[in-house]
C-alpha cells in the first residue's frame, strides 16, 4: 500500500460546487487517467481517498491537501501529470509526495489553516480599528447548529490572527488563521457574522478563498 499527499486547488470556476461532487469529480479523474487507486472491501468498494477539511460551497481553495492510497508505486511526478492530463476546468493538482508509511491520517492530522475575505464597502476610517475591537475581546460567543442540537461556543481562541490584507478604497481584503482542530474550532464565516455584530459593517456578498492548511506533521519520504 502506498500514500500519495496531494495538494489542488479550487479555483473560481467551481466555487458553488459542493465537498460531494469535488469528490465525484476526483473520482472519474482518477478512473480516467488509469491510476492503480486503492479500493475498500465490501459490497460497496470505493476508491481510497481522504480529504482534509472539506471546503463548504462558496469557498475557493488555493492548496487543499488530499490523500490517495495506490495499489502500485507510482512517481510524483508520473501522478501530477496523468491526473493534470484529465482534471476538469477550475481544478487542478498543484504538488504530489510520497508519505511515510504509518503516518497520521489526514484529518487527525489538521492544526490551523489560512483565509482571505474579500468584499466591496466604503469605509472612511478603514477596518483596522474594528479588527482591533475583535481581537482584544476575551470571548466571542457564536450558536453553532448541529445534529445533536445547539450550543454556544467560544471561538476566540480559535482565532490565531486577522489582519487588514491590503485593502484600498472600498475593495476589502483580510486575512484570517482559524483553528481546525482541538477543542475549539472556528469558520471564517462565523468571524465576518461577529464581526458585523461589533461594528455594523454590512460585508456583503464576501468572497472567500482558503489560501493554505497547516498540519503538525509532514511525514514525507
Amino acid at each position: 500500500m502506498y500514500r500519495l499527499r496531494a495538494e489542488f486547488c479550487k479555483g473560481e470556476d467551481i466555487r458553488y460546487i459542493g465537498h460531494l461532487d469535488i469528490l465525484r469529480t476526483l473520482e472519474r479523474a482518477l478512473r480516467r487517467a488509469e491510476l492503480p487507486v486503492s479500493r475498500s472491501l465490501g459490497f460497496n468498494p470505493r476508491q481510497k481517498i481522504a480529504f482534509a477539511s472539506p471546503l463548504s460551497v462558496g469557498i475557493t481553495g488555493e492548496r487543499e491537501p488530499v490523500d490517495i492510497e495506490l495499489d502500485v508505486e507510482l512517481s510524483p511526478e508520473d501522478f501530477l501529470r496523468r491526473i493534470n492530463a484529465v482534471m476538469p476546468e477550475g481544478m487542478r493538482f498543484i504538488s504530489v509526495r510520497m508519505m511515510e508509511p504509518g503516518g497520521p491520517a489526514l484529518m487527525a492530522d489538521l492544526d490551523w489553516a489560512d483565509y482571505l475575505a474579500r468584499w466591496h464597502e466604503i469605509l472612511p476610517d478603514g477596518i483596522d480599528t474594528t479588527l482591533e475591537l475583535f481581537l482584544q475581546q476575551d470571548e466571542i460567543s457564536v450558536l453553532r447548529r448541529s445534529k445533536k442540537g445547539e450550543r454556544r461556543l467560544n471561538i476566540r481562541p480559535a482565532v490565531l490572527r486577522l489582519e487588514d490584507a491590503g485593502s484600498r478604497g472600498d475593495d476589502i481584503k483580510l486575512t484570517m488563521r482559524l483553528k481546525l482542530s482541538g477543542e475549539v474550532t472556528a469558520k471564517p464565516g462565523e468571524v465576518l457574522d461577529v464581526l458585523r455584530e461589533i461594528s455594523g459593517l454590512k460585508i456583503e456578498a464576501p468572497l472567500l478563498t482558503r489560501l493554505g492548511v497547516q498540519l503538525f506533521t509532514a511525514g514525507c519520504k
